[in-house]
């Protein structure tokens, strides 16, 4: 029984991986929105999976390889796939559509290419407890994530405009594949890393998130990434240099 019950942190991150699997069904077959919502399900279990390991002392090194093979997939080729589909969506826009060449939506895989990249550094790199070295995959996924649904559901034109232009679609895919695989250290926020005055930038965070969540609604996103990366370097540049 015992060990049935420490299987548990891998079923959920098995669990992660079919949510991703599900994820890139639904944007072939249209139903984007739906990908969005399962990629925000998959990073709630990927969230757990580590928890749960601790909690039951069933950390393992199959299990540290199964969660970045089941994250390449659910946070990098499930938003690759939903960047190819915005660019295909944004070219569709201009007057020469027909002619538009499938090759020209390729560049969406750059996101996913360097998510692997940024997992096998990852795994290969000793890393502090409180901290990550570039922008950690599921808060892209999750960024990514949040493009679909704030073109179906916030209703605002001018942000509409610019998730469906096609130049702004590959900056930001040139500047997220950048921050995944920079040196630019990042802190986590589990409960650990979460105590004592040096860690007010992260409560800062959680705290414009909420706001910016409920005042925005989709559109936070556009809140959050940025302020995670700036209370990050406040954090580690003056309050915490360690």
């Amino acid at each position: 029984m015992i060990k049935i019950v420490k299987q548990l942190p891998n079923l959920m991150t098995i669990s992660n991986l079919l949510f991703g699997c599900i994820a890139i069904v639904q944007v072939f077959s249209g139903r984007t929105h739906i990908a969005c919502l399962l990629i925000f399900v998959a990073a709630v279990m990927d969230f757990l999976d580590g928890f749960v390991a601790r909690l039951l002392n069933a950390q393992s090194s199959i299990g540290k390889e199964l969660d970045s093979l089941a994250d390449s997939v659910t946070f990098g080729v499930a938003p690759g796939m939903i960047l190819f589909q915005l660019l295909a969506w944004a070219f569709a826009q201009k007057t020469n559509a027909i002619e538009t060449n499938t090759a020209f939506f390729y560049p969406a895989f750059l996101v996913t290419a360097f998510a692997v990249l940024r997992l096998a550094i990852f795994n290969t790199t000793e890393n502090k407890p409180d901290r990550f070295k570039g922008m950690p995959t599921p808060a892209v996924a999750l960024f990514i994530a949040c493009l679909p649904m704030i073109l179906l559901y916030d209703n605002n034109s001018m942000l509409s405009s610019k998730i469906l232009n096609s130049n702004y679609l590959l900056g930001l895919i040139v500047v997220l594949s950048y921050l995944m695989v920079s040196g630019i250290e990042m802190f986590k926020l589990s409960p650990k890393a979460m105590i004592g005055k040096q860690f007010i930038m992260r409560w800062i965070l959680i705290g414009v998130s909420i706001i910016a969540i409920i005042v925005l609604k989709w559109a936070a996103a556009l809140v959050i990434l940025p302020t995670y990366l700036i209370c990050s370097k406040i954090e580690f540049s003056f309050l915490n240099k360690n």
